[in-house]
């Protein structure tokens, strides 16, 4: 409903929230043409290519490894599921976090090698602002609590040669939190809301907790081979960065930013979630990977550089032993998970045809009121209830007056569209879908009784859940291809 509530620059409605990913849902359906529905489905696997191609790059960007480390970090993030604190079952729901962080991350290695961005210092302080705005206005927890630490830090492993840069950099992260805060402000004013409640409900997140049934070890085991892994990193850097006069301070400057979430999440307060900060240690679990790749890497150099010379074999290489290794290794967790329904999926993959197929407004569809809102600016919708205790009705009266336009004039309520599109699930889907299972034996007899008044129906669509019938009142009127051939 908020995705597509934006077609009617509706962007507040019944709650007030930040609503930056969706808007940007609703625009990616229009620039990739697909259905509102399916774009919010799809959102979720583009937020993670996304991330996996930035962490490639920012590993590159950090450490002096040009495939091997930065390769391995994007894999471990894309594929790594029984290593990373991410809920499986939920791996298709959009995440403001990690859109945030598409954001987040090119601004991390901005603030830590200004001069990456060949722009003139006033460029660099309005490209910046605007950066961090657009994460404030995608999700709050990532400006405000996540990028804090990490600003700081900045300061102290930014080259001397940059500070001033770095300097620009935390003003407009400053500017950025200000003008956030004056927009939310006055959304909060003009609804009459209470500003504080407003940041600590969009701080906090309800539908967001720590369930990883798929992990090869317990979470907070996890975390501590991770902590392990930096520890051990850091001491490794220490000797690059002082014996052998190496520039190593934009990686441990990650790995000291990642001790300091672990350490964030482990506050017990208010204005801390400690579910959305793991969602954000497996942005930066990955990162961890890549560096430490890299320091063995560092150490091996004879051998391991002349590997990595060699790009194309070398990632060919990689990518292949990586996904052997996800689905060898992977399999018997991912096997031991309890299948979620089929039936949701199936509803969306009939919605898609129909808009595909269909003129918009031609039609009508019947289904559960759970549905009504992929019906917006989509077609006519009505209820099951509606159906069943009305259409017979209208039917009725509709093929009585048919030829008779004044009647409809005078009685527009009674016209019904050229062709209604009912969805049918089987007894145990309709119970899953939040309907009473007798819906479906009910819904059979209307079908049957419009047969027997001599109305067209037609299967449009079938699978193991789902059955979408078309009740065709007036022929080659509604599809796309009839109307045009």
């Amino acid at each position: 409903q908020k995705v597509t509530d934006f077609d009617s620059q509706i962007w507040f409605l019944n709650e007030i929230a930040v609503g930056g990913e969706l808007a940007f849902t609703n625009f990616y359906s229009k620039i990739a043409d697909v259905s509102p529905e399916i774009a919010l489905q799809s959102i979720a696997i583009l937020e993670s290519t996304l991330l996996s191609i930035l962490l490639f790059w920012a590993v590159r960007r950090i450490t002096p490894s040009k495939t091997i480390a930065p390769m391995l970090a994007a894999l471990s993030f894309a594929l790594a599921f029984t290593l990373m604190p991410i809920n499986i079952y939920f791996l298709l729901e959009h995440k403001p976090i990690y859109m945030g962080m598409a954001f987040g991350l090119p601004v991390m290695i901005f603030l830590l090698r200004p001069t990456l961005l060949k722009f003139r210092q006033l460029n660099y302080f309005f490209s910046i602002i605007l950066a961090f705005t657009t994460i404030g206005l995608i999700d709050l927890f990532t400006l405000y609590v996540l990028f804090p630490p990490f600003v700081l830090l900045a300061g102290i492993f930014t080259r001397s040669k940059s500070r001033k840069l770095y300097w620009i950099g935390l003003a407009s992260y400053l500017v950025a939190c200000v003008l956030t805060l004056f927009i939310y402000g006055g959304i909060c004013i003009y609804f009459e809301i209470d500003l504080e409640m407003f940041l600590h409900s969009n701080l906090v997140s309800v539908s967001s907790y720590t369930y990883i049934p798929q992990l090869a070890v317990p979470f907070e085991q996890l975390v501590n081979y991770y902590q392990l892994a930096t520890w051990a990193a850091m001491l490794l850097l220490l000797k690059f960065i002082f014996y052998n006069k190496e520039n190593w301070a934009g990686a441990y400057a990650f790995l000291v930013y990642f001790n300091l979430l672990v350490f964030m999440g482990q506050i017990n307060a208010s204005w801390i979630d400690t579910d959305l900060m793991n969602e954000a240690l497996s942005v930066f679990m990955p990162v961890v990977v890549g560096i430490c790749v890299a320091g063995v890497i560092r150490i091996f150099t004879p051998i391991l550089e002349k590997f990595e010379s060699v790009n194309r074999i070398a990632v060919v290489t990689l990518t292949s032993i990586a996904i052997f290794i996800a689905v060898y290794y992977q399999k018997d967790s991912i096997e031991k998970l309890t299948a979620a329904s089929s039936a949701p999926k199936q509803v969306l993959d009939a919605y898609d045809k129909i808009s595909v197929e269909y003129l918009p407004y031609s039609y009508a569809v019947v289904n559960g009121g759970i549905s009504q809102a992929i019906s917006t600016n989509q077609h006519f919708f009505m209820s099951y209830p509606d159906f069943l205790n009305d259409y017979l009705k209208q039917d009725s009266i509709y093929f009585k007056n048919s030829n008779n336009p004044k009647f409809f004039k005078k009685n527009p309520q009674y016209v019904i569209p050229k062709s209604v599109l009912l969805f049918v699930f089987n007894n145990k889907a309709a119970e899953m879908y939040g309907e009473n299972s007798n819906i479906t034996d009910s819904l059979m007899k209307r079908l049957a009784q419009l047969k027997k008044r001599g109305r067209k129906v037609e299967l449009f669509y079938t699978n193991d859940d789902v059955k979408v019938f078309e009740i065709v009142n007036e022929a080659n009127e509604s599809k796309i291809d009839d109307l045009i051939f």
